[in-house]
């Protein structure tokens, strides 16, 4: 907010909300981040902040972390979150990542994981991807379609995790047994 002063030798920024049962937004988080310029890895923890409703403003301030290679994002049990379409989009733009992890573990409420799966292509960087997707309550056929495409072009990629144990509406995952056979040749 007013009064941050950018922080010119910040490399690694840990910040954990675990519990934070209060909290609705990141606005105010996002602004000050945004003073950090030369971030390399990034790691936002709000497990179990039940009313945090979005997260939509971190989207410009990541895309702004130019030099970011190591992004984790845990939003696990965060009941009230809907939509990652902003989060994709501040993620499709950060060209040097290496890692990411991504927890939305009982996020009962979100959907249209889409955008997501768009978000990771052209990743050419990505050795390390870690996804919590369990207890879904919706789904996620299209979204393991597009990061099964994704995972066609990862060619660095030497770490896949993801968890979907939980998601009862789950119908078929075939196009991302696709992708990880071909990241295997």
């Amino acid at each position: 907010g007013e009064g941050v002063r950018p922080l010119p030798g910040l490399r690694h920024l840990t910040l954990k909300f675990g519990k934070c049962f209060n909290i609705t937004s990141m606005d105010a988080l996002s602004k000050g981040i945004a003073a950090v310029t030369c971030l390399q890895h990034l790691q936002l923890s709000f497990e179990d902040c039940w009313c945090l409703e979005s997260f939509d403003e971190l989207s410009d301030v990541l895309q702004a972390q130019t030099r970011l290679q190591d992004l984790r994002l845990k939003f696990s049990n965060c009941r009230e979150l809907t939509s990652v379409e902003k989060l994709a989009q501040g993620i499709g733009g950060l060209t040097s990542l290496q890692r990411i992890q991504l927890d939305f573990g009982g996020c009962v409420t979100l959907t249209a994981l889409e955008k997501l799966g768009i978000g990771l292509q052209g990743k050419t960087n990505l050795r390390h991807l870690e996804l919590n997707l369990a207890n879904c309550t919706f789904d996620a056929v299209e979204f393991l379609d597009l990061l099964g495409k994704a995972l066609l072009a990862l060619q660095s990629l030497q770490h896949l995790e993801s968890h979907f144990n939980g998601c009862t509406l789950l119908s078929s995952a075939d196009t991302l047994w696709e992708g990880i056979a071909e990241l295997s040749n």
